[in-house]
């Protein structure tokens, strides 16, 4: 159980880096996530299993990592949007997959969503916010992602 609460933490900590280094306030994080991505094209990797993309977006940013029985999934998006719309794409298409949305912050730009398994809870956090150009960001993390 504290193994579990270390990663929630720690998960958070790298969010909020990523999220910070998304939206320009924070040099904390060793590289600029669009710099991941070929021009244009999408960052190597693949999308969540589960998670919404939104139409016409392109894929920055992919890792993936294991922790003994927990896997941890992120990705992030630059979509051409708003995030008031991506916001509400994501919210609305998390719903459809099966999603409960478990609380959202719209002044953070923040929504946590869980989804119940036969072997353990999913856990989702969804950070969106505009682009250095007014366009949108949105970078998911998905914690024990089904099988």
């Amino acid at each position: 159980m504290l193994a579990m609460a270390l990663m929630a933490v720690a998960l958070l900590y790298i969010a909020n880096i990523v999220k910070e280094r998304l939206y320009g306030v924070n040099l904390a994080a060793p590289v600029v996530l669009s710099e991941l991505s070929p021009r244009g094209r999408d960052a190597p990797g693949r999308d969540l299993k589960g998670v919404p993309r939104y139409p016409g977006s392109r894929r920055i940013f992919y890792r993936e990592s294991s922790e003994k029985a927990s896997r941890v999934y992120s990705a992030a998006y630059r979509c051409d949007c708003d995030s008031t719309v991506a916001s509400r794409f994501m919210k609305d298409g998390m719903v459809k997959l099966g999603w409960r949305l478990v609380a959202w912050d719209e002044v953070s730009g923040l929504m946590l969503f869980s989804r119940e398994t036969s072997v353990d809870p999913v856990i989702a956090q969804v950070f969106y916010g505009p682009a250095h150009d007014g366009k949108c960001v949105v970078y998911v993390v998905v914690q024990n992602p089904s099988r």
